[in-house]
């Protein structure tokens, strides 16, 4: 597929020259996938501390090592967390931690210890299909919405399993993206210039998101419609 690009800045609309990679570059170990994705985007917007945060998070998770780029990213996070110039950073991602039980490959119970995750790494992710709409369909796009945000391990143990069926059969996605082991599932409706993203980083954590063009009138009837389908699917869960 032929990639778009837009005028002035892929986020905020502002004149811009610079580019930026989505998803961020230093979430792929080096060697670097051949096929990453630029976007226009102004210094303001490409926020290189909300993508370290997110790689941060991502390749400390405990399931990253699933895949040999988790593995990677995971090894260079683990290097980066030793270096005095990043201890400051990585003090603050990590300073609010939770003890949750988790399984063992035994099916045992064991203590981890789980960081509670900001607001910023949904924002991040939010970025991500952002930008990724306006290259493969050229449609700006105004904040996204994320109906789904589990890891692989959770889904496997049960957790989002339903939430991720209805993500899968809400649209049909079908075509899919790769960049390295990053995989992205997605399904656009060019008629209402809507589209879904199922992003999935590195078989750890998988992340669903709504993107809405800008100049589509159908917008917030459409989002209505999702918060009611929501608000059902709720119910009659915890029915």
């Amino acid at each position: 597929m032929k990639l778009h690009r837009t005028q002035g800045c892929t986020f905020c609309e502002s004149e811009t020259e610079s580019r930026d990679h989505i998803p961020a570059k230093c979430l792929f170990p080096k060697p670097y996938p051949s096929n990453l994705i630029t976007v226009n985007a102004c210094r303001n917007c490409q926020a290189p501390k909300e993508d370290e945060y997110f790689a941060a998070i991502l390749g400390t998770r405990n399931d990253t090592h699933l895949t040999s780029s988790g593995t990677r990213l995971m090894e260079a996070q683990l290097r980066r967390m030793a270096r005095p110039e990043s201890r400051r950073f990585m003090e603050q991602v990590f300073s609010d931690t939770r003890t949750i039980i988790t399984l063992d490959e035994l099916g045992n119970e064991k203590e981890d210890m789980a960081v509670v995750i900001d607001n910023r790494f949904n924002v991040t992710a939010g970025k991500y299909a952002r930008g990724l709409t306006s290259a493969y369909f050229g449609w700006r796009v105004r904040n996204p919405r994320l109906t789904l945000c589990v890891s692989s391990y959770q889904m496997e143990q049960g957790e989002g399993s339903e939430t991720k069926k209805y993500a899968d059969s809400l649209a049909g996605m079908v075509p899919q993206l790769y960049i390295g082991e990053f995989e992205a599932t997605y399904f656009a409706d060019f008629d209402r210039m809507f589209a879904f993203w199922l992003l999935n980083f590195f078989n750890s954590e998988t992340i669903f998101v709504s993107c809405i063009a800008d100049n589509s009138p159908y917008a917030e009837s459409r989002l209505r419609n999702l918060d009611s389908i929501d608000k059902t699917r709720k119910l009659s869960q915890s029915g």
